[in-house]
C-alpha cells in the first residue's frame, strides 16, 4: 500500500505556523503474472524414434502460431530416458499435440513410456 510522508515547505521558518504541506506518495506496483510456467516431460520407451510434440498458441480468431516444437532424433540413446523441458508461457490459449511418426506408441509394446505436462 502507498506510504505517505509529509514534505515540509523548505522556505518556511521553524517558528512560523505551518501554512501548507505537500503530500508525497510512493508505491510499488507489482505487475500481473506475465509468465505461466509449463513443464513438459516425456518418458521414452525402448523405441523413442519419431516421438515429438508441437505446442501452439491459439488467438481469439483461432489462428495458431508455433511456440515450441520437439521431435526426438533417431538415436537409441533416448531409449527409456526421461526428457524434461521448462517453458514460460504468456496468458492465453494453447494446443499441445503429441506425435509418434514411427507408429509404435509410447507405451506398452516397447516398454512403459508416457508424457506429462
Amino acid at each position: 500500500s502507498p506510504s505517505l510522508s509529509p514534505i515540509k515547505n523548505p522556505t518556511q521558518s521553524p517558528s512560523a505556523p505551518p501554512t501548507q504541506q505537500a503530500i508525497s506518495s510512493s508505491s510499488t506496483v507489482t505487475p500481473a503474472l506475465s509468465c505461466y510456467p509449463l513443464e513438459i516431460s516425456i518418458l521414452y520407451d525402448s523405441s523413442p524414434f519419431g516421438v515429438g510434440y508441437v505446442l501452439t498458441k491459439v488467438d481469439t480468431t483461432g489462428a495458431q502460431s508455433n511456440i515450441d516444437t520437439f521431435f526426438a532424433p533417431f538415436v537409441s540413446e533416448l531409449a527409456n530416458q526421461l526428457s524434461t523441458k521448462s517453458l514460460c508461457l504468456e496468458e492465453g490459449s494453447y494446443k499441445f499435440t503429441m506425435y509418434d511418426s514411427y507408429g509404435d506408441g509410447l507405451c506398452c509394446v516397447n516398454g512403459n513410456g508416457g508424457g506429462v505436462f
